[in-house]
């Protein structure tokens, strides 16, 4: 992701950052597993300078990554990586949950339900059996003189 003149890219499951505008400008590549327990962050140096740095969690080490001439020119390499990193971008590389991008998830989420709506309509209950008119099996009960006044029971109305 372009941001300024620092690109980042996430690149076969690793980060690289080009700063073409850091003291002196720069290519930084590291594992996305390296970077898992740590975090970026700006430091201010010496001489109005500032320093995107990776820090990790165990033991606080800090490591510098580069110098920038102004905070502003640092905070836009700092947004590019977070970019970088959250969008998993960078041609065929992926991103730290293997997911690689927006569309590939699409695809999951798709592929899944139609397997789910797949066993749903599979483990239903059968449609009934549907006959073509005329050709019942079973004959016709005989039919009863039905009188007006005179009660029937539904047995003999139907033929059961």
């Amino acid at each position: 992701m372009m941001k300024g003149n620092t690109e980042a890219k996430v690149v076969d499951k690793a980060l690289a950052v080009s700063m073409a505008n850091a003291s002196p400008p720069s290519v930084w590549r590291i594992d996305m597993d390296r970077i898992s327990d740590a975090s970026f962050v700006l430091e201010d140096k010496d001489g109005g300078k500032s320093a995107l740095c990776l820090k990790y969690r165990q033991g606080g080490v800090v490591e510098t990554i580069a110098l920038f001439a102004a905070r502003s020119e640092a905070e836009q390499a700092l947004s590019a990586i977070s970019t970088a990193i959250f969008n998993g971008e960078g041609g065929g590389g992926q991103s730290r949950s293997g997911g690689g991008g927006r569309g590939r998830r699409f695809v999951w989420v798709v592929s899944i339900l139609l397997v789910i709506l797949f066993f749903l309509v599979m483990s239903g209950d059968p449609a009934p059996e549907v006959k073509p008119r005329g050709t019942a099996t079973e004959t016709p009960a005989p039919k009863k003189e039905i009188r007006e006044g005179v009660p029937l029971s539904g047995d003999e109305i139907f033929g059961n």
